[in-house]
């Protein structure tokens, strides 16, 4: 089991089934991973105070993080920008939503001319 929630099985199944979606539409111009530890994410959802939320053990998080990063180190669907999220607060700082917004449309426009 995976994080104790699919086999190995279940999880070839589901990218399986992912991949063959993903024939049918088009690829996006670009995706944006807001990359951030699982320090500062758990933080932020317990900030966040959604119950269903709190009741999950650190260690799903930690292990879900891990698994983002693994899939991020190799995703090549489309063009990619990480964002170290650490220390930014798009929801509070107008500053910090600009600057994400400002990385977006920079690396957009790089997209554009390719």
């Amino acid at each position: 089991m995976l994080g104790g929630n699919m086999s190995s099985q279940e999880f070839a199944l589901y990218e399986e089934l992912l991949y063959n979606m993903l024939e049918h539409v088009s690829r996006p111009r670009l995706m944006v991973y807001p990359d951030i530890t699982t320090d500062n994410a758990t933080a932020r959802i317990k900030e966040r105070g959604r119950d269903f939320e709190q009741i999950v053990p650190r260690d799903y998080w930690e292990a879900l993080n891990q698994h983002y990063n693994a899939y991020f180190k190799h995703y090549n669907f489309s063009e990619l920008l990480t964002i170290d999220a650490n220390n930014l607060d798009w929801r509070k700082s107008k500053e910090d939503l600009c600057y994400v917004i400002n990385l977006i449309d920079s690396k957009l426009g790089v997209v554009k001319t390719q």
